[in-house]
């Protein structure tokens, strides 16, 4: 009686296992991502999902889209999309920050860096919003100006 507990047993735990990892392995081939839109009527953040970009084929992300690794709005700073170059397939970003109104936004400072459409959209898989980027502000010419008002 015994024996065929314990068989019963490591045959249902691996079946548990094998599940999981079933599921977990299909979950992934999904590739999908959440997008969180600033505000509803309600004043709580929607979410929607989108289909993840194919790398190398369509970019996931716009001039003017800033995004985050977490979905958490008002978690400072974000990255906002100045550019993307088609032909190397790489965004070019810089820090953001919500004003004190949470109104979008301002650069401290210039500082873009370029990084492939891979990482940042792998790293930076949520669309926090998306602004005119000619109504960006920057606080500072350069981080030398910046750093001598500290």
């Amino acid at each position: 009686m015994r024996a065929i507990f314990f068989c019963s047993l490591i045959l249902i735990s691996t079946l548990l296992v094998v599940g999981c990892v079933q599921t977990s392995s299909t979950a992934e081939k999904k590739n999908t991502s959440i997008v969180i839109t600033p505000q509803s009527i309600s004043g709580v953040p929607n979410t929607t999902q989108l289909p993840a970009a194919h790398p190398g084929i369509i970019p996931r992300y716009q001039t003017g889209d800033i995004i985050d690794f977490s979905q958490n709005i008002d978690k400072v700073p974000h990255l906002i999309i100045l550019d993307y170059n088609n032909k190397t397939d790489m965004y070019q970003y810089d820090i953001i920050f919500r004003n004190d109104n949470k109104s979008w936004g301002y650069r401290l400072y210039p500082e873009p860096r370029w990084d492939s459409m891979e990482s940042v959209e792998k790293n930076e898989p949520y669309l926090i919003t998306h602004i005119n980027i000619t109504d960006l502000e920057t606080r500072f010419q350069s981080r030398e100006i910046f750093e001598k008002t500290r």
